[in-house]
């Protein structure tokens, strides 16, 4: 009797571990396999009382390729045909083609940002170290957007992205901080090292 009690137990102890291990695994798989096919996007916009908010959405790489596709269209399109100086509206997601794409890996890949300047306001600056990228479940601190920008595609106006404290109203000139300059509806498909102001201008 004593040794079916414990046979008994035996099977029972390795149908739970074995379910157990199933269970574990396929959540997993899951999450890698949706990590794997979507796109964190991040919009940032100043509302009425010139406060900065953003939110975030996941996208698919389909989608994006539609974004950069319609994006391509608008570039090639001839003055008269092209929306860009109408300006965005106020609360606007990366499907419009007039803001600013940032992205936190070479030929924009990764996480990205997307901007877009007031149209009651003919300069934009945005801290990008003040900008949430993401949140590590590892970290209790967020992950921001200074010094993680690699490449750009820009759209309707032209900027900069430089070394800027903002709160002072002083940009560093120092030939060692690194400094990218943007025309209206360029690529860069590579930028080594980032600061931490973007600045839009108007044409």
């Amino acid at each position: 009797m004593n040794r079916m009690s414990a046979w008994t137990r035996g099977i029972a102890v390795s149908l739970l571990v074995g379910c157990g291990g199933a269970l574990d695994e396929a959540p997993g798989e899951e999450r890698s396999t949706v990590d794997e096919e979507l796109i964190e996007q991040t919009v940032v916009w100043v509302n009425d009382q010139g406060v900065t908010e953003h939110s975030t959405r996941f996208i698919t790489r389909a989608e994006q390729q539609a974004q950069f596709a319609a994006r391509a269209a608008q570039r090639h399109a001839s003055p008269a045909e092209r929306s860009a100086l109408a300006y965005p509206a106020p609360v606007i997601d990366c499907n419009n083609q007039n803001s600013l794409w940032l992205f936190d890996r070479a030929d924009y890949l990764g996480r990205q940002l997307c901007l877009y300047r007031n149209p009651s306001d003919s300069l934009a600056a945005l801290d990008l170290g003040k900008t949430i990228r993401y949140f590590d479940p590892a970290s209790p601190f967020p992950r921001y957007w200074a010094g993680a920008v690699r490449s750009l595609s820009s759209g309707a106006d032209k900027g900069q992205l430089s070394q800027c404290d903002l709160v002072r109203n002083f940009c560093s000139a120092s030939p060692f901080d690194p400094f990218i300059a943007f025309n209206a509806w360029q690529n860069i498909a590579n930028i080594p090292a980032s600061p931490n102001t973007a600045w839009l201008n108007t044409h």
